[in-house]
């Protein structure tokens, strides 16, 4: 077989294969499966409260269990910015709340699982879920 008969042969060959459409599907539903696994199943341990933390000094520690009421909102550093606090276990900094130029705090969203942080680097405040975790970490 010359080049120019293999060249015509693969022109007037199937791009895809049944085979390949089943391999892609699979691959594709694989994928779906483990970001479903990863972002929603639950926390393996439970956030008890959470710790705020402002150029490396220890501001607060507001539980879970204390919260009042859905949520409760915490004004930090004299209006730095607004923490929110809910009742389930997750926290959050209040959309426009922020005194920061680029507002990258509020964007970072919600936070649910022990030792995610949310930071608002001009203010210089770290918000972290704290809990049984098994870990230390220290600043």
């Amino acid at each position: 077989m010359t080049k120019s008969d293999k060249i015509e042969s693969i022109k007037k060959g199937k791009p895809f294969r049944i085979f390949d459409v089943f391999f892609l599907a699979g691959l594709a539903a694989a994928v779906l499966l483990l970001c479903w696994w990863v972002y929603w199943s639950p926390p393996p341990y439970a956030a008890e409260g959470v710790e705020v933390w402002q150029i490396g000094e220890k501001i607060g520690l507001y539980p879970f269990s204390k919260v009042k009421g859905k949520e409760e909102k915490i004004l930090l550093d004299g209006g730095a910015l607004t923490l929110v606090i809910e009742k389930n276990g997750a926290c959050y900094v209040e959309k426009g709340s922020s005194d920061c130029p680029d507002h990258a705090c509020e964007r970072m969203g919600t936070i649910r699982r022990v030792n995610q942080k949310i930071v608002c680097a001009p203010n210089g405040i770290v918000i972290r879920l704290v809990g049984e975790s098994g870990m230390v970490y220290s600043y």
